[in-house]
């Protein structure tokens, strides 16, 4: 049971640290002689640099009283949280799953004189990992949820 949890663990520490991706920002305009226009990250022919879009509209946005503010980030906080606790709750249910299929893999290997490995079929060792990854998608999750409300 000890190994299985380790796995788990090293799994999602693994998945955890693969996920980040870096992207490129150079972003190149061409304009051909018909006038389409090309997007590369790369500098090609009648090269024009590409114009990013202004984020604000330039309209003046209402002002809003702290009072309303406050209400607004209490509601989001509560919102955060809730979401905290659904995705706890569906972590714990998984590593639970995965405890229950560790006890029955040592039953298994007790009963029988093959390893627990060669007991195990293909399907159960699908849904071990199916277990595996979506494990890792909560802890991602709550790892995110943690950080937004920390940054409350």
């Amino acid at each position: 049971m000890k190994q299985i949890i380790s796995i788990t663990l090293i799994l999602l520490a693994i998945f955890t640290i693969t996920a980040r991706v870096s992207a490129s920002s150079n972003i190149h305009k061409t304009v051909d002689n018909k006038g389409r226009v090309t997007y590369a990250n790369a500098q090609g022919k009648n090269y024009a640099k590409a114009t990013h879009a202004s984020l604000s509209s330039g309209r003046i946005y209402p002002k809003i009283d702290n009072h309303q503010q406050k209400k607004r980030d209490f509601d989001r906080r509560q919102i955060l949280e809730n979401e905290l606790a659904i995705e706890t709750e569906l972590l714990v249910g998984i590593i639970n799953s995965l405890r229950l299929i560790s006890i029955k893999m040592k039953e298994i290997q007790s009963e029988s004189s093959q390893p627990v490995s060669a007991a195990i079929n293909d399907f159960e060792n699908d849904n071990i990992n199916t277990l595996l990854n979506l494990a890792s998608v909560h802890e991602r999750n709550i790892i995110a949820l943690r950080k937004e409300l920390n940054s409350l």
